[in-house]
């Protein structure tokens, strides 16, 4: 049986022309590529020029191989420190920063022709941005936040501006910067921050900020007991929005954007407000009950305009 098997397989070899020289040369060893021995180990890395070469991110070196000849173009140590093991503040409180963009500790252009890490340079306690020429690793510019560790960059490809953010779990700082020579664009910092929404084609932005009492909510729900509107290119505030009758100790949560960005909407201690951005900082509406017999929960915002409470069994729906 076993003969007769070995005697199938050499004839379907033979029909579709398959040699065991072939197999050998499609399966042949060339060469490694990255730290071959040992010395540090690859937590990312991006193909570049179509896959002609790949940038190899350790947690001690940044390398660039020549993929096809398997040879080291360039390599230049680091320190990003997000490579560590992440503790539980930047793991759970900082996932209030904006996500429109894809923040990260480090953003390759798309182009190839720079790469971004967030580390720490010299005896600088605090991180930086770090700006290097993707072929020869050299540094081109460094981008620093004031009184804050920059924790994270983005790159904005239509904007040609790269954002960086930092995060001291006090007070925040968030900058853009122009692409073509690294200089400071906008900077906006903000004492006691919590959150922030950019909003109006990225002119304005939305902050939450205050002293606020610790919750595990905040790590899901925008909270802050102060909201601010704010100019993005100066940081200064244009409004701040209120209600009369706020119980101290308390926050807004959940605080959300009309689809139209004309609309702000929070709620706090079992109250909820409809702002217009435009307006005076006054509520334009509240929802609330006044018998405190009843029971009233807020439920959820849908599409960004419609707010669904529940009070005692009866759930209602209000268009803001």
């Amino acid at each position: 049986m076993k003969v007769f098997q070995l005697l199938i397989l050499l004839f379907l070899l033979s029909v579709f022309g398959f040699s065991q020289t072939v197999i050998n040369e499609t399966l042949k060893f060339k060469s490694k590529i990255g730290f071959t021995n040992g010395e540090d180990k690859i937590v990312a890395h991006e193909f570049l020029e179509n896959g002609s070469k790949i940038l190899i991110i350790g947690e001690k070196n940044l390398q660039l191989w020549d993929v096809e000849n398997a040879k080291l173009i360039n390599s230049v140590s680091h320190d990003l420190s997000q490579f560590a093991p992440r503790g539980f503040v930047s793991t759970y409180l900082l996932l209030g920063i904006p996500r429109v963009l894809d923040w990260k500790p480090f953003v390759i252009e798309p182009r190839g022709n720079w790469i971004i890490t967030v580390e720490k340079v010299g005896a600088n306690k605090a991180n930086s941005a770090v700006v290097r020429d993707l072929q020869t690793l050299k540094q081109l510019a460094v981008l620093d936040l004031p009184d804050v560790s920059t924790d994270y960059v983005a790159f904005d490809e239509q904007k040609n501006e790269i954002m960086t953010f930092g995060n001291d779990n006090l007070n925040a700082a968030f900058a853009s910067w122009r692409e073509s020579d690294f200089s400071r664009k906008d900077l906006v910092s903000v004492k006691d921050y919590k959150w922030h929404q950019m909003i109006r084609d990225d002119k304005k932005i939305l902050v939450g900020s205050g002293d606020t009492k610790f919750s595990w909510s905040a790590i899901a729900n925008k909270q802050g007991d102060t909201l601010t509107l704010r100019d993005v290119k100066t940081g200064e505030i244009e409004k701040k929005f209120t209600a009369e009758n706020l119980k101290t100790d308390t926050t807004f949560q959940d605080t959300t954007v009309s689809a139209d960005e004309n609309f702000l909407i929070s709620k706090r201690d079992d109250r909820i407000f409809v702002w217009e951005i435009d307006g005076g900082g006054k509520p334009k509406f509240e929802i609330s009950t006044t018998n405190p017999k009843k029971d009233f929960d807020f439920k959820k915002i849908i599409d960004q305009k419609f707010i669904v409470v529940k009070i005692d069994e009866q759930i209602r729906i209000y268009d803001v």
